[in-house]
């Protein structure tokens, strides 16, 4: 038991997105590896890069687009949602469900189509799936 414990914990670290058997869409960030978000926001950001913040509590998915407005040493300040490591994790809850992502064409269509979110309870919803 324990050792499948320990094996399920080292493939959620190396594939912390899911496969899914069911029938919703992916989140429109799905495809994006935390490698790759790293990557991004350090190569990018400076004062005034947009940034897309992922939120997942209460089973609803939902992206706001917001700004940085502050530079320190190894984070940063997105408006009022919070400092954020260049890993995307929020600083005060690294493993809390409040992330940043990489603001493509499909993070920004997601947001227009649903600007206060959608429930992932409704069958014709979206996979938020872990992140």
């Amino acid at each position: 038991m324990r050792r499948d414990i320990e094996r399920m914990q080292r493939e959620a670290e190396r594939n912390p997105r899911p496969a899914y058997v069911d029938d919703r869409q992916p989140s429109p960030c799905f495809d994006q590896t935390e490698e790759q978000i790293e990557a991004w926001l350090r190569a990018n950001v400076k004062m005034g890069t947009e940034v897309a913040v992922r939120e997942t509590q209460g089973y609803h998915l939902r992206y706001t687009i917001a700004s940085v407005d502050y530079l320190g040493k190894g984070r940063f300040g997105v408006g009022s949602s919070g400092s954020f490591y260049y890993s995307g994790k929020n600083c005060f809850h690294p493993k809390g469900q409040t992330r940043l992502v990489i603001p493509t064409d499909a993070v920004r269509g997601f947001i227009q189509r649903h600007p206060q979110g959608v429930s992932w309870l409704d069958k014709n919803s979206y996979r938020v799936g872990f992140y």
